[in-house]
């Protein structure tokens, strides 16, 4: 080094103030000066004559390091600063130091030394290494919350979620089990082997998951201990395991099991998350389960819904035909009696009054009860449907029934009118029917209007009144008085035939029905 480069006591003292280790090298890698926090770190007392590397470090040659060597040369060539991020110590306890090499000339003697900067920087490297984890573990949750809260079956969810654990712990194999009574099965799995696991049924306490679900509490060990459980059929590689309870009110549902090929232990922080995902979960398979239910619950009651129709069908058409074939005769037959009797008086010139006008009545009497039957034949089965087809049978059954309390209607048809499966006209027919009854009954219109347009795969019905209208928002059962029923019957029975009812109506602003209902295709 050229010159002999002294430090200031005073800029000695400042430095000593200095918590960060800062020494100060000549450019022959003498030892100028250490501050305080030098010393008390490497236990010297005086700094003495040497070279850096063999002060501070006891070496025979510059420092180095498996991916780095001593810059100091390199920065006094380029005369610009070097920043370097050193580590030391084991996985379980590094220390982290950030080293800053600055050129400096001295200004008294021209010489060029190099001050070197050691910070601690653990703690911001570990508060980093949080926050990557943290944001990790969020981007894990969002990607299963997305899961969860999307269309998705079960098994999707679930391999969704297991996909995410294994990756947040890194994990090598995986699994998730089913209580199913008292054992546990694989619904979801990765690692294992598909041939066999779908058939493997765990006892509730037997193995890694069926402890866990007995006792509903976590479980970790070593791969030594799981290697000998069903859980993981004897798989090589695995270094630890951990089994989660996957809960839903108090009640395990499932379990979770996750082993690594690495030697680790799952840490505080990873089993609470792990333990606070297993709620999710189990809550994700109990609606699951409630959903399925609900789902067989709807097909029984859909079924007997779909029988009790067909009967009330056949019911209406044998007693449609017994009106037909016995009460109408019969009510005929007294009509036309009565009708001669009446003659036959006239012509006998029988004048008792009276006796006329009651004979009159009585005629008048069997005429109105044999047009009653008619018209309940009609309702009951309508001929007009079969002979005529659905957009007849509607506008007969509309005009007849409104026109004489006052009631306009008009009725449209679009589209390729064609014949459908009969359990489509009838179900059309039977909303038409009831939709037209409340017209009647409830909506005080002036107008009624019908739409029937037949689309290529599909059949809509529209019929709207511009009456007094209700709040659609207050009709969500059927009431005692048995307001309600209608609405919902016309709902229940397009769904019958996978079609869908929509109301619309404000008080004040009339009623609209929507109906659609799909076409089969020749195939269907």
């Amino acid at each position: 080094m050229e010159g002999n480069v002294k430090v200031n006591p005073l800029i000695e003292a400042l430095f000593d103030v200095i918590e960060d280790e800062l020494v100060i090298v000549g450019d022959d890698r003498r030892l100028i000066m250490a501050n305080k926090a030098v010393k008390q770190r490497y236990g010297i007392s005086e700094i003495g004559e040497g070279f850096c590397y063999q002060v501070l470090f006891g070496f025979e040659g510059p420092c180095r390091g498996p991916f780095w060597s001593c810059p100091l040369e390199e920065v006094l060539e380029a005369r610009r600063e070097k920043m370097l991020l050193l580590s030391e110590g084991s996985n379980v306890k590094r220390r982290y130091t950030k080293v800053v090499w600055t050129p400096l000339q001295d200004p008294w003697s021209d010489s060029w030394v190099v001050v070197e900067l050691r910070r601690d920087v653990t703690a911001e490297r570990e508060l980093e290494r949080v926050l990557l984890s943290r944001r990790h573990q969020l981007q894990v949750l969002s990607r299963i919350s997305s899961a969860i809260s999307s269309p998705k079956e079960l098994d999707q969810v679930l391999q969704v979620a297991l996909d995410n654990v294994l990756e947040l712990v890194n994990g090598s194999v995986g699994g998730i089990l089913v209580v199913e009574g008292r054992e546990l099965r694989y619904r979801v799995h990765r690692g294992l082997p598909a041939s066999d696991i779908g058939s493997l049924r765990i006892s509730i306490g037997d193995g890694i998951a069926g402890r866990v679900a007995e006792n509903a509490k976590p479980l970790m060990g070593t791969g030594e201990e799981a290697r000998f459980h069903p859980d993981f059929w004897a798989l090589e590689g695995i270094e630890a395991f951990i089994s989660i309870p996957l809960m839903a009110r108090d009640r395990v549902v499932g379990v979770m099991n996750v082993a690594s090929a690495e030697k680790r232990t799952f840490g505080e922080e990873e089993l609470f998350l792990l333990t606070t995902l297993g709620y999710f979960l189990g809550t994700v398979i109990e609606q699951a389960h409630l959903n399925e239910r609900l789902a067989k619950a709807r097909e029984r009651y859909q079924a007997l819904l779909q029988h009790a129709l067909t009967a009330q069908e056949q019911e209406r058409k044998r007693i449609a035909r017994e009106l037909h074939d016995e009460t109408s005769q019969a009510i005929t037959s007294l009509t036309l009696s009565l009708q001669a009797l009446l003659e036959m008086a006239k012509s006998r010139g029988i004048g008792d009054a009276e006796f006329l006008e009651r004979l009159y009545k009585a005629y008048s009497y069997a005429v109105y009860a044999g047009n009653e039957v008619v018209k309940l034949m009609k309702e009951l089965r309508p001929t007009l449907l079969d002979e005529l087809g659905l957009a007849t049978a509607i506008n007969h059954y509309a005009k007849e029934t409104l026109q004489p309390q006052g009631i306009k209607v008009t009725m449209e048809q679009k589209g390729q009118v064609r014949r459908l499966p009969s359990e489509i006209e009838i179900t059309l027919y039977r909303i038409a029917q009831g939709a037209i009854g409340n017209i009647l009954e409830h909506s005080k219109a002036k107008e009624a209007r019908i739409l029937l347009e037949f689309l290529p795969e599909e059949c809509l019905l529209i019929i709207e009144d511009d009456g007094q209208g209700f709040d659609v928002k207050k009709i969500t059962r059927v009431e005692p008085s048995g307001r309600g029923a209608g609405l919902f019957t016309m709902k229940e029975r397009v769904s019958l035939v996978g079609g869908s009812c929509h109301i619309e109506s404000q008080p004040g602003r009339g009623t609209k029905v929507m109906v659609r209902v799909p076409i089969p295709g020749k195939d269907g």
